[in-house]
């Protein structure tokens, strides 16, 4: 796992794997660039296992943390032009899940019908697929 990941993660400062047991790892980098970034650009998966990341909190037991929340990068398609808003985004965000961020960058290129959002969601629960307008 640890040449896997460090392969696709490529981080500056090396990462370390240590198997904590019922199915839990613990990834060590030495760098918080290298945190950030694989934070960022998840979700990640190994052996068609989506992996839950969590960022470990000082006083935390890494065996009892619930991993329930993955961070997705969504596209919402066929929004009209009126629609391509913070606000709009923050809802739509909030309805699938946790909002965290909305990319303007996607409609500045000129992706106008398409909204890039990103969401924490709870894996436990279904995904939703539409929502209508009231």
């Amino acid at each position: 796992m640890q040449s896997t990941l460090a392969s696709v993660w490529h981080p500056i400062g090396g990462v370390s794997i240590s198997d904590l047991g019922r199915e839990k790892y613990l990834f060590h980098f030495y760098y918080e660039v290298d945190v950030e970034r694989v934070m960022k650009n998840g979700p990640w998966n190994f052996n068609s296992h989506l992996l839950i990341l969590h960022r470990w909190k000082t006083g935390e037991d890494p065996l009892t943390v619930q991993l329930h929340w993955v961070d997705f990068w969504l596209l919402i398609h066929d929004l009209p032009l009126g629609f391509m808003a913070d606000t709009v985004a923050y809802q739509l965000g909030n309805f699938i899940g946790e909002f965290i961020e909305y990319d303007t960058v996607a409609t500045q290129l000129g992706y106008k019908c398409i909204m890039r959002i990103w969401v924490r969601v709870d894996v436990r629960k279904p995904l939703k697929r539409k929502k209508r307008a009231a």
